[in-house]
């Protein structure tokens, strides 16, 4: 019986990976998976993103929207978090990053579109919150606003995000997986680009009661199986995430990296290949201790296991 996967977390693992783990699948042999960081070195580009961020009335004092104005800045939890997000979202997509507030309105079905912001304009952008708080919680609207306009010229793979402190409505739980087999059809058929869809959890003071009915929504999307075999959802949680770099590991694991190379493990090549991708497996002795990927013109990159 196969072990379980053991991950390497900084600072062991090294700046240029971004994902590693192994495990025992015999007690010879053991199994390494790494993805190699996208980064714009590397030729990693989207062509559009989006941050689309809750508007409902629960997201009031993690805003900070129920006290004055002079005070509200310093205490808005939101501000820090969201404009780091939406810079780092631009910075990988043409320096641009669409932006959004959802959940707003009497039933939380209303959108408040921003605008495309480059990143001069996301650093000046207070991100103080919706005009119109949410009565619910209704996700669906938001994702077929970017779908249908921010992302429809898209001319490759495109990725929007969308924050949340809860729950969206059973109603809508269901009309949103509808409309992900829709988006599905449309990709298979080369009619549009994949828009992957992230969906992030904020855990706040008031939210702990609904912590596991939003895990049952995540696990209703990140286990969403299209006739296409198309993945369209990755949720996760932004207090468990390293860095925002993570968002992009599952989407780039079968992407060309563009250079090939071997790996090394106690003097042997493990693994060989005339163009590597992202994402890197290969197999090595249960008892190595580490491994080097080397990638032709980039260097020797040594790794602890």
């Amino acid at each position: 019986m196969s072990s379980d996967w053991i991950y390497i977390k900084p600072p062991r693992r090294i700046e240029f990976l971004g994902e590693v783990k192994h495990r025992l699948p015999s007690p010879a042999e053991r199994e390494v998976e790494v993805v190699v960081k996208p980064d714009s070195s590397l030729g990693f580009e989207l062509a559009k993103t989006a941050l689309a961020l809750d508007g409902s009335k629960s997201m009031l004092r993690t805003y900070a929207a129920h006290l004055p104005k002079m005070i509200r800045r310093k205490q808005n939890k939101v501000h820090p978090v969201a404009q780091d997000l939406a810079s780092f979202l631009a910075r990988n997509s043409r320096n641009q990053c669409g932006l959004a507030y959802w959940a707003c309105g009497d039933d939380g079905g209303d959108i408040e579109p921003v605008g495309i912001l480059g990143t001069s304009e996301i650093q000046a952008y207070e991100f103080a919150g919706a005009e119109k708080w949410g009565g619910g919680t209704k996700l669906t609207p938001v994702v077929r606003y970017f779908w249908e306009q921010v992302f429809l010229d898209a001319d490759k793979v495109g990725m929007a995000v969308f924050v949340t402190d809860g729950a969206w409505d059973d109603d809508d739980h269901e009309r949103l997986q509808e409309f992900t087999e829709v988006m599905c059809q449309q990709i298979a058929a080369g009619q549009r680009q994949l828009m992957k869809a992230v969906i992030l959890g904020l855990k706040t003071d008031d939210n702990a009661g609904e912590l596991e009915r939003i895990r049952g929504r995540f696990h209703d999307l990140d286990n969403f199986e299209s006739s296409t075999g198309i993945d369209v959802w990755y949720t996760n949680w932004i207090d468990e995430l390293e860095d925002w770099g993570e968002l992009f590991i599952e989407l780039v694991k079968d992407w060309p990296l563009g250079v090939g190379g071997f790996v090394e493990v106690q003097g042997q090549k493990a693994l060989q290949q005339d163009e590597f991708k992202f994402g890197i497996q290969f197999r090595a002795p249960a008892s190595a201790g580490s491994f080097t990927l080397h990638l032709d013109g980039l260097g020797d990159y040594p790794q602890e296991i």
